[in-house]
């Protein structure tokens, strides 16, 4: 789990004083890497290949949002996660998230045939 706290340079805004949509995503990014590579048994890198974020309802301004993510599926290549963004509760979110990871990606563009 993570966390953001509310900072006004973060805000999308200023009149509502809500925190910005990309800030959201890159939590949940951020969140469901970190639960992939707690599954992993060596390092690994990798890289995000999809992520969905469906954005529930606004964040209070001046809370702090949490992020609980879970790689539910770890194949030989690809990684999937399922997120929450939340305040208090993770039964009342402010957004879901669902992600794909690939595996060894450093090592897979370094196998590929350069191009003439």
């Amino acid at each position: 789990m993570l966390k953001v706290e509310w900072r006004e340079d973060l805000v999308g805004n200023p009149a509502s004083g809500t925190i910005h949509g990309g800030v959201i995503t890159s939590l949940v990014d951020t969140t469901s890497a970190v639960s992939v590579t707690a599954c992993l048994p060596d390092f690994e890198t990798i890289a995000t290949l999809d992520l969905r974020i469906d954005y529930l309802k606004a964040a209070t301004p001046g809370k702090a949002i949490h992020c609980r993510a879970e790689c539910y599926r770890l194949a030989s290549q690809i990684a999937f996660t399922r997120a929450v963004c939340y305040h208090d509760d993770p039964a009342d979110p402010i957004a879901h998230g669902v992600a794909t990871f690939m595996r060894e990606s450093s090592r897979a563009s370094m196998l590929q045939e350069p191009k003439p």
